[in-house]
């Protein structure tokens, strides 16, 4: 997604107006770096399309609160307080929006943002954007791009679409009907779309009340990935979800919030079970393990992740650990990748692109080409008849030759 030209910033922390700290360039540059400097102040993805719209974020030469926080505590700019410095921000917020409304009356400011991020998003004409770019509050002007919930590759890369289209012995299709699923987690959004006309009851045992109101996201996407079913598909749509609160606002729970969470999955009769949840002890035996043993007996079918450490020996967390549940670990799709193969040697090197550049040859058979530290000087001395492609610092060369011992051979 994040595709960028890398660019250099060589900046000095100055006292500002009123004696803040501010990012700024040491000195006055010439004019050739200063037209240089403006023009990269558009983006990559900024299109300045004459007679068009553009909706853009603009970056303030201002830091954000949480850098400025960070920044005074090493007594590199003046000790004042968070509230005192987002203030301040504030207010050289309102005066960039006025400038910037002077060179562009139709821009219209959609957000502000002054904690992890210093500026705001807005919709102006794009033939004003070089204007905006060039008054001195601004830092950089970046694109607004779409970014899409990857969770909807998570069936199909499973088989799951195949599996729907499958019947059981009562000759239904197997899409999760008639099952019910508990997720023992942070809780679900209950009032999501594509999830609350699978929710059939659940319970909050953090706060202790009958909304298990989800807070930070985690079980609301488990959740999803088990049986969404509207713009995304789960992995059983049509599966009826359970949803007990046994994880706080911070993500972590207590042993009493989750056998908890548990019991009362048994009570009401859930079919499954999932705990995306555990803890770096590998034990079989500890209090939540031995309750989802006792769960299974009752013929609960009980999922729960692997955890995130290894690949290592005891590197499976508890309740992972225990016999009889079924642990799961991530996965890697399978995927073509580029090869190269020195001819002659059986052994390949898999190759890894860098963001933004170009697609290999799919074909054929290329001379290896020292090209010292990737400057154009250095690539022309070893081939100047060779083509070459520049992308974030780093360069391919390449030129077709006929083949021989000495060549790689690249195949997919």
């Amino acid at each position: 997604m994040k595709k960028l030209i890398p660019y250099v910033l060589c900046a000095t922390l100055v006292l500002g107006t009123g004696g803040w700290g501010s990012l700024a360039v040491a000195a006055s540059p010439t004019p050739h770096v200063a037209a240089a400097a403006q023009k990269n102040k558009l983006a990559p993805g900024v299109v300045a399309s004459k007679g068009k719209q553009a909706s853009v974020i603009i970056e303030m030469s201002e830091a954000p609160t949480v850098v400025y926080s960070s920044l005074s505590k090493t007594k590199k700019v003046p000790a004042k307080s968070e509230g005192e410095y987002r203030k301040y921000l504030g207010q050289k917020q309102k005066q960039l929006i006025a400038e910037m409304k002077e060179r562009s009356p139709g821009l219209r400011v959609k957000r502000t943002y002054d904690t992890v991020f210093s500026g705001m998003a807005v919709t102006l004409k794009g033939d004003d954007l070089q204007k905006v770019a060039a008054l001195p509050g601004v830092k950089r002007i970046h694109p607004i791009r779409t970014y899409k919930a990857l969770m909807s590759k998570s069936a199909p890369l499973i088989g799951a679409p195949d599996v729907w289209k499958m019947h059981d012995g009562r000759k239904q299709a197997v899409t999760g009907k008639g099952i019910k699923v508990a997720v023992i987690d942070s809780g679900v959004d209950m009032n999501h779309p594509d999830l609350k006309k699978n929710m059939i009851g659940g319970y909050d045992f953090v706060e202790n009340d009958k909304i298990p109101q989800d807070e930070v996201g985690h079980g609301t996407h488990v959740a999803g990935t088990i049986a969404a079913n509207g713009k995304i598909k789960g992995v059983a749509p049509e599966a009826s979800l359970l949803a007990y609160r046994v994880l706080g606002a911070h993500g972590g729970g207590t042993t009493d919030w989750v056998i908890s969470g548990i019991e009362q999955a048994v009570k009401d009769r859930a079919d499954v079970m999932n705990l995306s949840l555990g803890m770096d002890v590998n034990v079989p035996d500890e209090a939540v393990s031995q309750s989802l043993e006792r769960a299974i007996k009752k013929g609960i079918v009980v999922v729960v992740a692997n955890g995130n450490a290894g690949p290592a020996t005891w590197s499976v967390g508890a309740p992972a650990a225990s016999p009889n549940i079924i642990s799961v670990g991530a996965s890697t799709k399978i995927i073509p990748s580029p090869v190269v193969q020195v001819v002659g040697d059986n052994k390949k090197m898999e190759t890894n692109l860098i963001t933004s550049s170009p697609q290999f040859p799919l074909k054929g058979t290329y001379q290896l080409v020292d090209a010292g530290k990737g400057k154009k000087s250095d690539f022309k001395k070893s081939m100047p008849k060779a083509r070459s492609h520049w992308f974030n610092g780093a360069v391919m060369m390449y030129s077709r030759l006929p083949k021989t011992p000495n060549e790689l051979e690249r195949r997919l």
